[in-house]
């Protein structure tokens, strides 16, 4: 085997062990503290040290992974502060991107809203599946970054985030708080469509504090071993 079919085979391993890991850190399978071995994931990809160390260095990079003297890898601890902070920028910039879009929308995009709120129905009202639903919630948020041209600004708010994501997730494993925020989903669609942008910004701020409240006292006792 030649030289660069062996380094293209050992970065195509990295990538998968990157992305496999990530996902599973991202949606607590991996839960935050929890020991990440080299060893063990070597052995589960059946690959060698080498993609794995360089799927861990790129998941240290994005801050899903930290190292620990005489411990090796775990993933990441939640941080508090990290996580109000992005809250803070997310309804700052959300809230104007959305008073914009609400300015222009068209009687078809008011429809994409009803689409997106139809399907979050369902699934709520079914067995909830809890990563279908954060997908269904992303990509309800997304539409007005999509529509006023301002997707750059979504994907700074999901690259900086990894730690609200997580938080997030542990919001979504109460399956109740899904219906929460469908519900919360629908008061701000009919915020919208009635083009109340007075009412659009106390309410996303609101509503993205909202795992704060629901799990505020888990916090400190059920996750208290999540967060630094």
């Amino acid at each position: 085997m030649k030289n660069g079919e062996q380094i293209g085979k050992s970065q195509d391993a990295a990538s998968l062990i990157y992305t496999t890991l990530k996902k599973e850190i991202l949606n607590l399978s991996i839960k935050p503290g929890e020991e990440v071995s080299e060893s063990s994931i070597c052995s589960r990809f059946n690959a060698s040290r080498t993609p794995v160390r360089e799927a861990f260095m790129r998941l240290q990079n994005a801050g899903l992974l930290t190292t620990v003297s005489y411990k090796g890898s775990i993933a990441s601890l939640l941080d508090y502060d990290a996580i109000q902070q992005v809250i803070y920028m997310r309804s700052i910039v959300e809230s104007a991107v959305l008073s914009d879009f609400i300015k222009s929308i068209t009687p078809y995009q008011i429809e994409e809203l009803r689409y997106r709120i139809n399907i979050q129905r369902i699934l709520v009202s079914n067995d909830i599946d809890i990563q279908k639903f954060f997908e269904a919630d992303y990509e309800f948020h997304s539409i007005w970054f999509s529509h006023e041209k301002k997707e750059l600004l979504w994907k700074i708010i999901q690259r900086s985030q990894f730690h609200y994501s997580r938080f997030r997730m542990l919001d979504l494993k109460d399956k109740d708080h899904c219906k929460d925020i469908f519900d919360e989903h629908v008061v701000l669609f009919n915020h919208i469509e009635k083009k109340e942008i007075d009412k659009v910004s106390g309410f996303i701020n609101e509503h993205l504090q909202g795992g704060m409240h629901r799990i505020a006292e888990r916090i400190t006792k059920d996750y208290a071993s999540y967060f630094l």
